[in-house]
């Protein structure tokens, strides 16, 4: 029931992690009766654009019942990193506190390395996704949401989180395959990066 903490820049609140030889490292996040994780992608895979992917609220908290926010964070590697940030997603988006965003405003801020921008959405069905960062430097984006209900009409949440890749490493072709003994398919969002794109569908 606790609303989402007003968007902002926590200082330092990033982690960094820092090998001699090559390794392969993933976030997770574990609750009670729901986790999820993701492959971090290494510094020389980050860039500079990118379209944020997270997932609906249930849309319960007009009531107070519940905040299942959608959330994205940017991570800053290097100093003076300048971000644009313009908040996309349903019309209705706002982030809460007093330097509060609608969908559509844009808001720029310097981080330094290991600083973390979060940014959480509220509104009846609130989705992040569509938000786009653009930034001078190579900066991480991961988003998600606290808890989701997927599909959006099933009340038991999962909390989800991926890492944004940059729109330098988008492609043209895809193959994208159900998962084996799951009743339904899986919901596949496609994201255009330039205006007038044809999406074909074999």
């Amino acid at each position: 029931r606790e609303e989402p903490k007003p968007q902002q820049v926590f200082k330092g609140m990033g982690i960094i992690v820092r090998s001699e030889d090559p390794i392969i490292c993933y976030g997770m996040t574990r609750f009670g009766s729901s986790s999820d994780g993701y492959l971090a992608i290494p510094t020389s895979g980050l860039g500079k654009k990118y379209i944020c992917a997270s997932y609906n609220d249930p849309g319960l908290n007009s009531n107070g019942k519940q905040y299942l926010t959608s959330y994205t964070s940017i991570v800053a590697v290097y100093n003076k990193t300048i971000v644009d940030v313009k908040l996309g997603g349903r019309p209705n988006n706002y982030t809460p506190g007093a330097y509060s965003m609608k969908t559509g405003d844009t808001r720029k801020d310097t981080l330094n390395r290991a600083d973390v921008w979060l940014i959480g959405v509220m509104g009846d069905y609130n989705d992040l996704t569509g938000t786009t960062v653009a930034a001078n430097k190579p900066v991480a984006v991961i988003s998600g949401s606290f808890c989701a209900y997927v599909p959006i009409q099933v009340a038991a949440c999962s909390y989800l989180i991926e890492q944004d890749l940059p729109m330098e490493t988008w492609g043209y072709k895809y193959h994208v395959t159900r998962i084996a003994e799951r009743l339904h398919a899986s919901i596949i969002r496609v994201f255009a990066s330039e205006p007038n794109t044809a999406i074909y569908r074999d």
